[in-house]
């Protein structure tokens, strides 16, 4: 059990590693503490195929001093790998009357033929969308490689940690922010890293279209690949269903160039998201200026608490 209501998420990028604590009170979430630290360019290779940790010995060293840093008061974290390194799938189901093994049988069926290995080697986790207009439901499922999960749970173990959740970047910034973009009136968020992005489009609170594509939102053919996700999801929603606000939620450099191509492409507001929004006390001077790099930390450590 996590102690003294505190929940660690830690954030596994190519070239950081980034480590939260955060509090759950009846005012809401606090962050105790947060920490980074730079890794070795040739420590991580990411890729849905392989073990993204190819020095072991490099990865350690950035770990422990980000443990030395964060002080951590229990040994059950909450762990976020890249993007890159998992599937996402939108699938057809009706899970329904199904349990919760029989669906993950049911989705790695389904997903067969569009997986680069097989079958057994699959870790699925998977969240049920809204169904759409002919009454169809369905899953996102996020696919990893068990062998790159088992990698990280191995490693992590030599600290005393147990990796209670390992979730995905981009899906740890919706759970970071799914409470404000309800409140807000949000339909559509676009997040970015340094080499992927992901653009995610909601009806009624519901997901109901994403895409996530490894390439860099801050070139040319970046910035072409977003807007023309962007122009693919208007061209294909209903005409009631008009889009409201789109947010920006990053864990990269600066988006101001971004922002400006993209207000002047479309009619609605667009609206960088920032973490302190949800958490008050990351407006504190100490994490200002970075904030929005621990973003997959933070969403990670929220699944934490959820799950137990």
């Amino acid at each position: 059990m996590v102690e003294k209501n505190y929940y660690i998420g830690l954030g596994i990028s190519k070239h950081h590693l980034s480590a939260v604590q955060l509090e759950k009170n009846t005012r809401g979430w606090h962050v105790n503490t947060m920490a980074r630290r730079a890794v070795d360019p040739n420590t991580l290779q990411i890729s849905i195929k392989e073990k993204p940790i190819k020095n072991k010995e490099n990865f350690n060293i950035a770990l422990q001093d980000l443990l030395k840093d964060i002080k951590i008061s229990n040994k059950t974290i909450a762990v976020s790998i890249p993007n890159e390194a998992v599937k996402l799938s939108l699938v057809p189901l009706n899970i329904s009357l199904m349990d919760h093994e029989e669906a993950i049988q049911t989705i790695k069926w389904k997903l067969r033929e569009t997986i680069p290995y097989e079958t057994d080697s699959m870790q699925i986790s998977f969240q049920k969308i809204t169904p759409n207009v002919d009454g169809e439901e369905s899953v996102i499922a996020a696919v990893v490689n068990r062998e790159i999960v088992e990698q990280i749970e191995q490693l992590l173990l030599r600290k005393k940690l147990k990796a209670e959740v390992i979730g995905v970047s981009s899906l740890n910034h919706l759970n970071l922010y799914s409470d404000y973009l309800k409140e807000n009136n949000f339909t559509m968020v676009l997040t970015l890293f340094n080499d992927y992005f992901f653009f995610a489009a909601f009806d009624k609170n519901k997901l109901v279209y994403f895409r996530g594509k490894k390439i860099s939102p801050f070139t040319a053919q970046g910035s072409r690949e977003i807007s023309s996700t962007i122009d693919y999801y208007l061209s294909e929603i209903e005409k009631e269903r008009k889009p409201n606000k789109l947010g920006i939620s990053l864990e990269t450099e600066d988006i101001r160039n971004l922002e400006h191509t993209l207000n002047k492409l479309y009619p609605f507001e667009i609206c960088p998201l920032n973490p302190a929004d949800v958490i008050p006390s990351l407006r504190d001077t100490r994490y200002e200026k970075e904030v929005s790099l621990y973003s997959s930390a933070l969403g990670a450590a929220q699944m934490l608490y959820y799950k137990l």
